[in-house]
């Protein structure tokens, strides 16, 4: 939206410059994208041609002699030959710049000499194309500057509007915003219409055939106008906010679009062959020829203004070429209406076709508009085109548009914005924005939106207005008060954790059947009592599954046979339990976590092969994952047929088992046609999720003192655990004992093993000496081979 500095003072008094101007819209949420002068150059003055002789070497060029009002006439050769002695045309003198960027200095063309250059309007960049120089009226003083003389220094401000601010399409929009910060009152033209006794309604009907389509459509006729060039203001104003300059009457519908913000248009009446309007949707098929002379094929999706029966007018977008006003047009209809704005949108969209009207018409034109509109049009056709205007305007108003009533509680919108404003502060912004306001109880304020209002609907609405015109500037950031307290987590808040956890160390979560087949069951749990559906599907879903291992050696299965070779599956379900509950009619159920691995890690280096993965993958997986729950991981020796001898173990909580680890026995990957080492595991989730919630959460503080550890080394047997050592050691309740970690193992020449562990101290309090340490190291020690017959080595 491009907006002429200077218009916008005649709709309200500004006192600072175009750029301090656009700074302040800019700072009041009405983004300034770019200024740009208009009718800046100079040395370009007001000129009398004296003489014309042809030119001695070119047929299409003559020698003019110009009085430029600097003393000597000028010698300029032309090539236009519209002038004639006497006329007053625009000079450039050596020295100008012209707007499109040409420098002027004295030359030879064709060997005469030229001092300077005679312009036409395109050379000013007052219109596209001219025929010939620009022929200044009569009373344009000799000498003056043409800018000056024309009125022609101005800025336009080029605004980049939201599509919410339709409110801000226009002179007058705008005017109101920069009203609300100078605390200047906006002033709209003087109305004075002079009608004829002849009624529009003897001239022309207006039907509407939906009025969801068109809410309001309003015709006046305007009878024996003149079609002509318009007075040099209007077209300044035109060409400043880049539109074309036309005739008077086309321009008085844009300069009243850009000014209002509400789109006109001109139809020439005397070419509506039945003096009648039909606002209805296109039939299928329907051609229209279009102003820009392009023929539109239309649809029943199109809306179309029509004389009765053709169309002459796509609604909201573009006139037709028939009904065009050109310059033996006498007779003028005007129309002002307010169209739908999607339905004008999909048309646009559809058909290509972008106007200045349908970006208006897509983002809401307010209907109320229309009266003031069409009678300040009419009243300067009759200015600058002469005529009669036909008295009182046809109105076909379907759905009449009401101010909006919403109350602002003053006390929230503080809480909401975080500043302290009163009562009286919020009514007076809002009161500048145009909005009549009245307070009520409680800090209470009802306010009446205008119509012309298109985004405000709700409290909050206007809360964002206050703020915006307050200034966010403003508003003073603060932090909110956030109180350290630990989460009270629900039951499936830790079920989803888990999920997340497994799936950030590369877990996929499988989703199957409750049902599987009694041989895939029997594969893993031997001959085990079966919980069997009466009316199963089919023998593959015959038996509820006990457990979640048959279903994962499956997806090992498939997803080996697709070429994936490295895998890593998990699944939470209910499984119904597998013996019988007497005091149950049905089987109860329990809620398992089950999970599977194989393959290799990743590989580190392009030329290295990724390290097998193990057991103690697996373990170090659940251990991870049980620290999510705030337990420790305790395991005891197993004897679950399914798992390889000596690679299992039973997951113990509270001295009972939850769940299983290891490896799957070779005889069960063969049964389901694995070839590859099958790492698996079980948890039952309730007691875990019970234990976990129940653990203590806190905070603690970072340690400013340094930690220090020691390594030990114990000779046991080999039916010693490595869990018996650990517990051990933490049985002994050292408060500086932080932390314990097996980091070697291996067989000795005489059966036995050795195990060597880090064991890390520290004081919150201060540096912990070796005397200390070394006493907590000999109780260990001593509690250690008590318990396990350990020695150090």
């Amino acid at each position: 939206m491009k907006v002429s500095y200077n218009w916008l003072q005649e709709f309200t008094a500004i006192d600072s410059d175009p750029q301090a101007l656009a700074d302040q819209l800019t700072l009041q949420g009405l983004e300034v994208d770019a200024l740009s002068r208009f009718g800046n150059f100079s040395h370009i003055v007001v000129g009398r041609i004296e003489r014309i002789d042809s030119h001695p070497n070119a047929d299409k060029l003559t020698v003019c002699s110009v009085d430029s009002g600097q003393g000597e006439p000028l010698s300029i050769v032309c090539g236009a030959d519209n002038m004639k002695v006497g006329d007053l045309v625009p000079v450039a003198l050596p020295g100008a710049c012209l707007p499109g960027g040409m420098k002027i200095k004295a030359t030879k063309l064709r060997g005469v000499p030229s001092a300077g250059m005679l312009c036409s309007k395109s050379e000013l960049e007052l219109e596209e194309q001219s025929a010939g120089l620009f022929i200044l009226p009569a009373d344009a003083p000799v000498g003056m500057e043409v800018s000056r003389y024309l009125q022609m220094d101005d800025t336009a401000i080029e605004i980049g509007l939201t599509p919410n601010r339709s409110d801000c399409l226009s002179h007058i929009g705008v005017a109101r915003e920069v009203g609300v910060f100078t605390g200047q009152s906006v002033t709209l033209p003087l109305l004075s219409l002079q009608q004829s006794d002849l009624a529009t309604s003897e001239l022309v009907t207006v039907d509407i055939e939906d009025g969801s389509d068109c809410p309001r459509y309003m015709a006046r006729v305007v009878q024996g106008v003149k079609v002509q060039s318009s007075p040099q203001w209007l077209q300044n104003r035109l060409v400043v906010c880049g539109i074309r300059p036309i005739n008077n009457i086309v321009d008085i519908t844009n300069y009243i679009m850009l000014g209002l913000g509400h789109p006109l248009h001109a139809f020439d009446y005397d070419k509506l062959a039945h003096k009648r309007i039909l606002v209805r949707r296109a039939q299928d098929g329907e051609k229209i020829l279009t102003l820009d002379d392009q023929q539109r094929t239309l649809s029943r999706e199109d809306l179309v203004i029509t004389d009765g029966q053709s169309p002459v007018a796509i609604a909201g977008i573009m006139g037709g070429a028939e009904t065009s006003i050109d310059e033996q047009s006498v007779n003028v209809l005007i129309e002002a209406a307010s169209f739908h704005g999607s339905v004008v949108r999909k048309t646009a969209r559809k058909l290509a076709l972008h106007s200045e009207s349908s970006h208006r018409f897509e983002r809401g034109v307010d209907p109320n508009g229309c009266q003031f509109a069409i009678d300040y049009a009419a009243q300067l056709m009759v200015e600058l085109g002469g005529g009669t205007i036909a008295r009182d305007a046809v109105d076909n108003y379907q759905q009449v548009n009401l101010p909006r009533s919403i109350e602002l509680r003053v006390p929230r919108l503080r809480k909401l914005l975080g500043i302290e404003i009163s009562s009286e502060q919020a009514g007076n912004i809002l009161q500048r924005l145009g909005m009549q306001v009245t307070a009520g109880d409680a800090e209470v304020l009802r306010v009446e939106v205008p119509t012309s209002t298109g985004d405000i609907y709700r409290e909050v609405d206007l809360m964002e207005e206050v703020a915006r015109i307050y200034g966010y500037g403003n508003v003073p950031a603060t932090l909110p008060a956030v109180a350290a307290i630990a989460p009270q987590h629900t039951r499936e808040e830790a079920i989803y954790s888990l999920k997340q956890t497994l799936a950030g160390i590369g877990y996929m979560e499988c989703i199957n059947y409750s049902f599987t087949s009694a041989t895939n069951l029997e594969r893993v749990l031997g001959p085990a009592t079966r919980v069997q559906l009466l009316n199963a599907l089919s023998e593959e879903l015959a038996v509820m599954r006990t457990s979640l291992l048959p279903s994962l050696l499956l997806n090992v299965k498939s997803n080996l046979h697709l070429g994936l070779d490295s895998l890593r599956f998990m699944e939470i379900s209910n499984v119904p339990r597998d013996h019988q509950d007497a005091r149950h009619e049905l089987p109860t159920s329990r809620l398992l976590l089950g999970g599977v691995l194989c393959g290799h890690e990743p590989k580190q280096w392009w030329n290295q092969q990724g390290q097998e993965l193990s057991y103690f993958h697996l373990k170090g997986d659940l251990e991870y994952l049980l620290r999510q729950l705030g337990l420790s991981m305790v395991t005891r020796r197993s004897s679950l047929p399914w798992l390889h001898p000596g690679i299992g173990a039973d997951i113990v909580l509270n001295g009972k088992s939850v769940g299983y680890i290891g490896e799957v026995h070779p005889t069960v990957q063969e049964s389901f046609d694995i070839p590859v080492r099958i790492m698996a595991f079980e948890l039952e989730l309730e007691p875990l999720l019970a234990a976990g919630f129940q653990r203590a959460y806190g905070f603690s503080e970072i340690s400013r003192f340094p930690s220090t550890w020691r390594d030990l080394a114990f000779v046991v047997d080999a039916d010693v655990t490595h869990q018996a050592i650990v517990d051990a050691i933490e049985g002994v309740s050292i408060a500086h004992l932080e932390g314990v970690r097996l980091f070697d193992s291996y067989t000795l020449e005489s059966g036995q093993k050795s195990l060597a562990y880090r064991l890390v101290f520290r004081d919150h309090t201060r540096t912990l000496t070796d005397e200390i340490v070394q006493g907590h190291i000999d109780a260990i020690l001593k509690v250690v081979n008590q318990q396990t017959g350990a020695v150090l080595r």
